[in-house]
Formats: structure tokens, sequence, C-alpha cells
């Protein structure tokens, strides 16, 4: 987890579980298909996603993108 999405954890610390859907390579994140409307949202603006009135394979209230980049 990043040092911001740490920060921002510790902020609402009425978190009651997190989940990590990470992308796996052949189109899904965990169980979550690349194509699920939060997941499209998630990579298009990088910003934290309410999730209610969402319809989101994602479980939970809120969504937080996290990004990883590198050169090889």
């Amino acid at each position: 987890m990043t040092a911001p999405c740490r920060a921002r954890a510790r902020q609402r610390r009425s978190f009651g579980s997190k989940h990590l859907a990470l992308a796996n390579g052949n189109g899904t994140f965990g169980d979550v298909s690349e194509n699920d409307p939060a997941i499209v949202s998630l990579c298009a603006w990088h910003r934290p996603l309410d999730l209610h009135g969402i319809d989101s394979k994602l479980e939970g209230e809120i969504a937080y993108p996290m990004v990883s980049r590198y050169d090889t």
C-alpha cells in the first residue's frame, strides 16, 4: 500500500476490512472483470470511487485506485 493510501486509510479508521483486487494479466482483477463499471472508472480517472449506486462486483463502500508503473 502506498503512503498516500495508508494516510487516507488512517483518516478513515472505520474501515472494517480491505480487499485488494490485483490485475492478473488475463483481463480480471481478482474475480472482477476488467469491464466492470467500477474497474473501468478507477482505471480511467485514478480517483477514489464511491461504490454506492454502481452495479459492480467490487465489495465495500469506497474503492481506491492503486497504480504501479515501472520501466523495463
